[in-house]
């Protein structure tokens, strides 16, 4: 996988499938001929007439050729396949074929020609003009919202699910989500969690939210749950990464657990996102002086071992319906200064905190927040996520990656062709199998809603089959897998 900033220009990544096909059907010569015709066309009686309405449909590492031939047509007795000039496929029998395997990104040409035998054996092709066929094809991706917000009824979603239809029906052209993302603390003193869950007399954790679940899955759609491993607004050293790690938490992991156990069905579970940064009190590096007077502060082997840790405690309960999504920030330098330095330094420190073995989705959360990114600049899609998505691929190629939240500002630049531009991109990003854009408005962001012209921009992106709907109600079995062809 190679992703390089050459003289400040972003170029693509070589896994991602972008074939374009240019179909044609052979060329003629001077007299009239099909170039290649080794038979006089009059004494055969005529060429029979070549392939028509020829489509290319693009999927993950191939593409499927239809074609059709005009009624009352005789004599065919195959077709040729050419890409890029040479024969791949002789004979082919029907008006169908499927290259594959293919490299994602890599442009290809075909060419379909039918050929037809006259009585001793000789034969000739048949090559007729064909109006250009162009396809976009690539891998698909689950999409949807994450913190659908009040701008729609007033209250998010899943509770009100009114917000969803809202935001599919006003942003996505009418177009379902497939995945929905929202979530909780571990414990928040002034009850912010729907529900309560005694700890040891402490009523101020957070239940497992079954009855929220069961309402996203009964749509249709995958369940994103961030799960924040804080005693939330407060500064509390039985929350520290190492404190979990040491089983500061057993009795709620135990309790969370088995309810996830009983409720049984699949779902995401992002545990606690943008790790390494500073600006949750679970992140790496984050440091602060309790009450009991000690400095405490998150260092990657507490973040890994702290990973390690809950995720075992659920493999011995057996809830083994939960896909585990770790989901770091975009580094803030992305497309800055020597890239490929930089890319490796990232790789170094995020593997650090990498917990192989523990991990079933990579993630990525990251924002175009305009003069306010690193740089002050406006950067695309591109320029926003790709150092960091190259990074993580250079350790965990295997694993598909999830966009657990992306957004762009409207100040500063044209969200209408940044929207524009994400959803194009987007097929270059091979290991991306779902994306939840953040869907309530703070300084990082501003949500779909409410801005006309980026509004048309995600309506028409994600109106294709690219983008998988609402087909999930059945979902069933251990961890989640990327959507199929």
């Amino acid at each position: 996988m190679k992703t390089l900033l050459r003289h400040g220009r972003w170029v693509a990544p070589t896994l991602a499938l972008g074939v374009i096909l240019l179909c044609t059907l052979g060329h003629q010569s001077p007299s009239g001929r099909p170039a290649d015709a080794v038979l006089d066309s009059r004494a055969a009686g005529g060429h029979p007439a070549g392939p028509r309405a020829l489509v290319a449909h693009a999927g993950n590492l191939q593409v499927r050729l239809t074609w059709a031939i005009p009624a009352g047509t005789r004599g065919i007795a195959g077709y040729n396949i050419y890409r890029n000039g040479v024969r791949v496929k002789t004979g082919v029998i029907g008006h169908s074929f499927t290259d594959q395997p293919l490299t994602n990104g890599r442009t290809y040409t075909y060419t379909v020609k039918a050929y037809w035998r006259k009585t001793g054996g000789a034969s000739t092709t048949l090559s007729e003009p064909a109006k250009p066929v162009r396809a976009t094809p690539s891998h698909p991706v689950y999409w949807g919202a994450a913190w659908i917000g009040s701008q729609f009824t007033g209250t998010t979603a899943p509770d009100d699910w009114n917000a969803v239809t809202d935001f599919e029906r006003r942003d996505a052209g009418g177009h379902r989500l497939s995945v929905l993302g929202f979530g909780d603390p571990w414990r928040h003193q002034k009850s912010y969690c729907t529900g309560q869950m005694s700890v040891g007399g402490d009523d101020n954790y957070c239940p497992f939210p079954a009855a929220a679940l069961q309402k996203v899955r009964s749509n249709g759609v995958i369940p994103v749950y961030t799960w924040t491993s804080q005693d939330a607004g407060v500064n509390n050293p039985a929350f520290t990464d190492a404190a979990i790690a040491h089983g500061s938490q057993d009795a709620y992991l135990t309790q969370w657990a088995k309810a996830a156990k009983s409720w049984g069905h699949p779902f995401f579970l992002r545990l606690d996102q943008e790790f390494n940064g500073t600006w949750f009190p679970f992140g790496v590096n984050y440091s602060f002086t309790g009450s009991d007077g000690v400095k405490h502060t998150n260092t990657p082997q507490d973040f890994l071992s702290m990973w390690k840790h809950v995720v075992n405690v659920f493999r011995h309960i057996g809830a083994n319906n939960v896909t585990w999504v770790w989901c770091p920030n975009i580094e803030p330098m992305s497309n800055g200064g020597n890239a490929s330095t930089w890319v490796r330094g990232v790789a170094r420190s995020l593997k650090a905190m990498y917990a192989r073995g523990y991990v079933d989705w990579t993630c990525l959360d990251g924002y175009n927040r305009g003069k306010r990114n690193w740089n002050g600049r406006w950067s695309t899609f591109s320029q926003t996520y790709g150092d960091t998505y190259q990074a993580i691929e250079s350790f965990a190629p295997d694993k598909p990656m999830m966009l657990g939240e992306i957004g762009s500002t409207g100040t500063g630049g044209n969200k209408s062709a940044w929207v524009s531009d994400f959803l194009k991109e987007l097929p270059h990003f091979a290991a991306v199998r779902a994306f939840t854009w953040f869907e309530t408005p703070d300084w990082n962001n501003d949500p779909i809603d409410g801005k006309a012209p980026a509004q048309r921009a995600f309506a028409g992106g994600v109106n294709n089959n690219q983008f998988v709907q609402n087909l999930y109600g059945n979902l069933s079995g251990g961890v989640i897998a990327p959507p199929k062809n």
